[in-house]
């Protein structure tokens, strides 16, 4: 059996014939082996008869793609009818929404808007990436008492477009999960945090003063520096001046020897200074040679020339 191609406008509200276009209770616009349509008492009944449509569809490949079939069933409505065609393989399905401004990773400002639904070219790594956008919270996170906050679907493509712009050498692939919260209950106005192989976003990262491609950054490179080997982390240390004292009992303790730090929360120990300087390396660079050149040196020699914000994500 085959199920009709959706039709460019919703045809006049007639009471039989093979459902082609959507209405307001008939969402899909789908019709079937070419009977007659109900027309649907509730838009949840119009839903319920899409779904049951669903897995005889998906055993066919060859009619459409998943996506192009959800895309279907969700922006089919009686003014314009179903219009979504199947996306390329290198391409995502990106339901309407709302787009609030906000500030790229390449400093290009962009405007709020009302975005359609459209067929979203895949950035780098959006294999990777697009399925560790994970809902509840993370495992083992010690702040139970932080609310969860729903990923929405602007919100997810913020996500791979600003991990697009940063080096490949920073996005820690051993990170198993970006989750959503709500707010810090440790610092009111802190955009994220990491535990173990997550990061966490609030919801302040996605203000519009925030860059979020920085945010990411900082975090990542909290992953990186677990990342070190011991004879990397000597010498990041000696190039950073810290003072490394071991007491009796066997406790290590980081002492800040240097004037500068690019942060004020750096001067706390070696794993945030370090994300604030490769932070500073990618965003700020001036600031950092100036305050701190051993430092800015050390990662240029540690990573190479190519670890560097990309001018442009590539959609």
């Amino acid at each position: 059996s085959n199920v009709a191609n959706p039709a460019v406008a919703a045809p006049a509200m007639a009471t039989s014939g093979q459902r082609n276009a959507a209405d307001l209770n008939n969402p899909s616009g789908i019709g079937w082996n070419g009977q007659t349509w109900n027309r649907y008492n509730s838009p949840k009944e119009g839903v319920e008869d899409t779904q049951r449509l669903v897995s005889n569809y998906l055993v066919t490949p060859g009619r459409n793609t998943p996506e192009g079939f959800v895309g279907t069933w969700v922006t089919g409505d009686s003014a314009q009818g179903a219009t979504v065609a199947p996306c390329a393989k290198d391409e995502h399905w990106v339901r309407a929404h709302n787009r609030r401004a906000y500030l790229r990773g390449d400093g290009t400002f962009v405007s709020a808007a009302n975005v359609s639904a459209h067929c979203q070219k895949n950035p780098p790594s959006y294999a990777l990436w697009a399925p560790k956008l994970q809902s509840g919270m993370p495992p083992g996170w010690l702040l139970q008492v932080e609310k969860l906050s729903a990923w929405t679907d602007e919100e997810k493509e913020r996500v791979l477009e600003a991990l697009s712009f940063l080096p490949e050498k920073l996005l820690v692939e051993s990170v198993q999960g970006l989750y959503r919260l709500r707010k810090s209950s440790s610092f009111e106005s802190n955009p994220g945090a990491g535990f173990a192989n997550s990061i966490v976003l609030y919801d302040s990262a996605f203000n519009s003063k925030q860059d979020l491609s920085r945010i990411l950054a900082h975090e990542f490179a909290h992953k990186l520096y677990h990342r070190l080997t011991p004879e990397d982390a000597r010498s990041y240390n000696a190039a950073a001046e810290w003072g490394v004292f071991r007491t009796k009992g066997g406790q290590t303790i980081f002492v800040p020897m240097r004037e500068s730090y690019v942060e004020d929360d750096g001067r706390e120990g070696p794993n945030e200074d370090f994300s604030n300087n490769i932070e500073y390396y990618l965003f700020a660079s001036n600031t950092l040679k100036k305050g701190t050149p051993k430092v800015s040196e050390w990662i240029l020699q540690k990573y190479g020339e190519a670890f560097k914000l990309k001018k442009e994500s590539k959609k």
